[in-house]
């Protein structure tokens, strides 16, 4: 097989092929593909607005928030799961990553037929697998001490269970960023949890659950942090507070109760972890385990591997998932390079 052009460089640019980049802006590279919303991945998306860009449909309207005008360029591809879009001979397929709504694995079928891919972050098990030749693949459990064995179904029914029982004593505050929020909003919606209880976020959160619901997920409505009623329901004492998994609450007297941090890393044993008083950490990925990722790596066929050693890389995950997959699978892998330059985008 001819040398498959496939890397991960310096600005977080994920390179398939001469033509396409993901998740990062490349001077040279015509299309960008954005997988999904979060944070990690939106490194130069306003730059990158000036050539062509691919997404999905959920995608493009959960970013819609701070980019608004992206339903009005033509130039902005919003594309269902499976379908295909054609660009100067690269073919451009789009398949859910189950990392959140509107994430996506991207498959890139180039001029000479060979298909490369990107996983982006991802859950796992997943309904569907795109198949390629060559692949990068997220790291973030590349450690092989990272295999889980308190699954996600026992932590989201671990949440459930301590959010009931705590909003009989008062406010319950869940710390988490977007995708485990809302999965947690969806978890609680589904057992019947929140019922009658209000529910306070912010401006985001507000935003985002309605494109959830848009997309016909399960999404308890709510209050926006902003308003009148917001301050009127703290003052009554029971509900549920969503922030951001790194944010601090105020000390006011309005914020007593209990704290839930949903993290991305998961918990090895127990799904909850006592903290401190009133601190409970639970372990809410939305990201495949190591063993997960192994299985994900074979199930798409790939022979050619690189590993993200940009993104979430502690402890060496990219090597050391890069040479597990040499070992079991027989592929040939390495890291990404992470290439650094002072030139525009390369």
């Amino acid at each position: 097989m001819k040398r498959c052009p496939i890397d991960v460089i310096g600005s977080g640019a994920v390179l398939l092929g001469p033509d396409v980049t993901c998740d990062g802006f490349h001077a040279d590279r015509k299309i960008r593909v954005q997988t999904h919303v979060h944070s990690d991945h939106m490194e130069d998306f306003t730059t990158s607005l000036r050539g062509e860009v691919v997404m999905t449909k959920a995608t493009r309207r959960l970013l819609e928030l701070d980019h608004p005008a992206l339903p009005a360029r033509s130039n902005v591809r919003a594309l269902n799961y499976g379908e295909v879009w054609s660009h100067e001979g690269n073919r451009i397929e789009l398949t859910s990553s189950g990392h959140l709504l509107g994430a996506a694995q991207v498959k890139v079928t180039l001029k000479d037929g060979r298909s490369i891919g990107y996983s982006s972050d991802f859950y796992w098990p997943l309904d569907q697998v795109m198949k390629v030749d060559a692949l990068v693949v997220d790291a973030t459990y590349g450690n092989p001490s990272e295999c889980c064995k308190c699954t996600q179904e026992k932590a989201q029914e671990a949440l459930a269970d301590l959010v009931q029982k705590k909003l009989r004593y008062g406010p319950v505050h869940i710390m988490a960023n977007t995708g485990p929020a809302e999965r947690a909003l969806s978890v609680l919606r589904m057992s019947d949890v929140t019922g009658k209880v209000p529910i306070i976020g912010n401006k985001r959160m507000c935003w985002y659950s309605g494109v959830y619901r848009e997309f016909k997920h399960p999404m308890p409505d709510i209050i926006s942090d902003e308003s009148k009623d917001a301050l009127h329901v703290m003052r009554k004492g029971q509900y549920i507070r969503l922030w951001t998994l790194h944010g601090r609450l105020p000390n006011d007297g309005l914020y007593e109760g209990i704290v839930i941090e949903l993290t991305k890393y998961r918990t090895t044993k127990e799904p909850v972890e006592v903290v401190a008083e009133d601190l409970y950490r639970i372990g809410f990925s939305n990201h495949a385990d190591f063993q997960g990722t192994l299985e994900y790596v074979a199930a798409t066929g790939a022979k050619i591997v690189v590993t993200d050693n940009l993104r979430n890389n502690k402890n060496g995950r990219a090597e050391k998932l890069a040479k597990t997959l040499r070992v079991q699978l027989k592929v040939r892998s390495c890291v990404s390079s992470n290439t650094e330059s002072l030139a525009w985008g390369k």
